[in-house]
């Protein structure tokens, strides 16, 4: 599967997202490792929404609250995933505490098509409108 990880963890620099092929399995270790990341590929290594080549085999859903990772669980079940907690979770966030985490989906076949990708994720947010719609453009990461 297709993978991006930033070579440095500078959340202003869209630099440097290097394109690795990964296993699935590794994606929990790889998440740990406290660098940048991204499920998209990018031209020239360099992170923008116009540098967006596809790539996209891993769905990454950002949710901060309005969804228990029990709920989550269920609701994905049916699918390969992890659940991952971010910094976040169970602090006190906007006057909330909850669970925070992601949700990484290993999608069936690979999305290069940047239309489809955005009608993919339009979707998604429509069907689970938990997940943060402001963390679904191509240019994303984590």
């Amino acid at each position: 599967m297709k993978f991006t990880i930033a070579n440095h963890n500078n959340d202003r620099n869209p630099k440097g997202f290097i394109n690795y092929d990964v296993d699935f399995i590794d994606i929990p270790k790889i998440i740990s490792s406290g660098f940048a990341y991204s499920a998209s590929r990018f031209i020239d290594n360099y992170r923008k929404n116009d540098n967006w080549i596809g790539g996209v085999d891993l769905l990454i859903l950002d949710i901060d609250e309005d969804c228990t990772i029990e709920q989550a669980k269920e609701i994905f079940k049916k699918y390969e995933f992890y659940i991952i907690t971010t910094r976040s979770h169970r602090k006190l966030k906007n006057d909330l505490i909850s669970d925070r985490f992601r949700v990484f989906l290993h999608l069936d076949s690979t999305i290069n098509d940047a239309l489809t990708y955005d009608n993919f994720m339009k979707t998604t947010v429509n069907q689970y409108p938990f997940i943060d719609s402001k963390a679904t453009d191509k240019g994303r990461f984590f």
